[in-house]
């Protein structure tokens, strides 16, 4: 019996089929597409299960999922909305998105606004963050301004940060 993983095309075929080169070179080509997407779908189980993994695996996932704004001090249910946001960030880092996502994960809530959006000088931009307080200490700061460097393109600069008291937050 043929694994999933292992299986070509060429093992549908006849015989004469089997053994053209041409079908063999297409059939093999097929086969490591075929494990590439394999390998991709069995990797997104672990995103799956990111809320039912032990605390203790959170910072080791972060490690291997190569997220440099992770913050080991963070609670248990902000790692576990960095997890679940890196791969949105890196996809598109350097963009107002992956900005956005990287600071909402610390910061829920969080919005950017570019500087053709207020009014601001050219490849500014402004973050704005609906707090209850709890993020406004010196350390959550320094994290959100790290964070905001490594994801902003080179060109951007940060304008400001807002925070808006919301005492239902």
């Amino acid at each position: 019996m043929t694994r999933l993983y292992d299986g070509q095309i060429t093992d549908l075929l006849l015989n004469d089929a089997k053994h053209d080169p041409h079908i063999q070179a297409l059939a093999y080509a097929i086969l490591l597409e075929k494990r590439r997407l394999m390998d991709f779908a069995d990797g997104t189980r672990t995103m799956v299960a990111i809320d039912d993994l032990p605390e203790s695996a959170l910072d080791l996932l972060a490690c291997d999922f190569a997220i440099d704004w992770w913050n080991a001090d963070a609670s248990d249910a902000e790692k576990r909305a960095v997890l679940k946001t890196a791969w949105k960030v890196h996809a598109k880092k350097g963009a107002k998105d992956a900005v956005e996502t990287a600071v909402s994960a610390v910061s829920p809530g969080a919005t950017v606004r570019e500087w053709f959006e207020y009014g601001g000088n050219p490849y500014c931009f402004r973050i704005r963050i609906e707090t209850d307080g709890r993020d406004l200490t010196d350390a959550a700061r320094e994290r959100l301004l790290r964070n905001v460097q490594y994801y902003k393109n080179a060109r951007s600069h940060l304008d400001t940060v807002e925070y808006a008291l919301d005492p239902d937050a």
